[in-house]
């Protein structure tokens, strides 16, 4: 079959992308994500028509790898020809229906992505519906632990749509299916993908805490950040300094700002002093990875935070 060197060739490659996407996955270093997209690309010229199987999976690979890569560049454009591909990906139902459920995913956390650059809410909104049918696919087909991974999407996806809109409805439903998530992944066999779970969280209860102290409901906030704050700390265990230094600081980010949002609610002098000098020395290890030169963006948040810290505490100084 003249066919079948092109095919395996396009399978090897297939492979090489995906090997190349966990090394990122636990270094967070971009460069492997960006030749992941180019062995993906070269993969999918030999893949075969577009409603075979083995060019669906290459194409909607190209749909997680692509988007992620451009929303992290904050790259609108090149986001919305990503979606435009992904959503041309012919649907295809194979007997399993595995195809059905992957496409959904993709397709959706795809359109979230865009939706999160853009701002757009009604289009985040429309992703959120798309994972859900992706999770109902998902349980139809092996049950609620093989779809963690849409989950956990689908978490990401009502955290962002918690942070465009004013409803705690949402926030409360992100926090609820973050939750849920983790009792489906195992720490001990996929630290990773759990640590990453915890960050999720972390981030939804931060978000539902601030939402609960705009609402002068500060006990319940600071409640919220407190656990938050715990599960940033866990997740810190899932990750090394060394090998994922921007993560490592992002999640030393968040530590620091569930303290710097909790000593606005500090019953005593004591306490608020403990708080700020807590986000203080958390943020400034942050600072330790988060050099101008190697990652301007995160030496931007963590000048940020120090800064938002000296701020806050000089506000409450006055107050007095």
């Amino acid at each position: 079959d003249a066919t079948t060197t092109p095919r395996l060739r396009a399978q090897a490659l297939l492979e090489r992308a995906l090997l190349l996407r966990a090394k990122e996955a636990r270094s967070g270093d971009a460069r492997l994500l960006s030749e992941a997209e180019h062995v993906l690309q070269e993969a999918s010229a030999t893949a075969g028509a577009p409603t075979e199987p083995l060019a669906l999976t290459v194409a909607l690979a190209r749909c997680d790898v692509g988007s992620e890569l451009a929303l992290r560049s904050d790259d609108v454009q090149s986001l919305e020809q990503v979606v435009a591909r992904c959503q041309a990906v012919p649907e295809y139902r194979s007997r399993s229906g595995n195809a059905e459920a992957e496409s959904l995913r993709s397709k959706g956390l795809a359109l979230g992505r865009l939706a999160v650059a853009r701002g757009d809410t009604a289009m985040l909104a429309r992703a959120v519906e798309q994972l859900e049918r992706a999770i109902e696919a998902f349980d139809r087909i092996e049950g609620e632990r093989a779809g963690a991974k849409v989950r956990a999407d689908y978490a990401w996806a009502l955290l962002q749509l918690g942070r465009m809109s004013a409803s705690l409805e949402t926030a409360r439903k992100a926090v609820a299916i973050s939750e849920q998530t983790l009792g489906l992944i195992a720490k001990q066999t996929a630290p990773l993908q759990w640590g990453q779970m915890k960050q999720i969280h972390g981030l939804a209860l931060l978000e539902l805490g601030w939402k609960l102290r705009a609402g002068f409901q500060m006990a319940l906030a600071v409640s919220l950040y407190r656990q938050s704050r715990a599960a940033f700390v866990d997740a810190l265990g899932a990750v090394s300094k060394d090998d994922d230094p921007r993560r490592w600081g992002e999640l030393e980010r968040w530590v620091g700002q569930t303290y710097l949002r909790e000593s606005e609610s500090a019953l005593d002098a004591r306490q608020e002093s403990t708080l700020f000098n807590q986000a203080l020395a958390t943020f400034q290890r942050a600072s330790s990875v988060s050099r101008r030169e190697d990652d301007p963006d995160a030496f931007a948040h963590t000048q940020l935070g120090i800064g938002a810290t000296y701020l806050v505490r000089a506000d409450h100084a006055n107050l007095k």
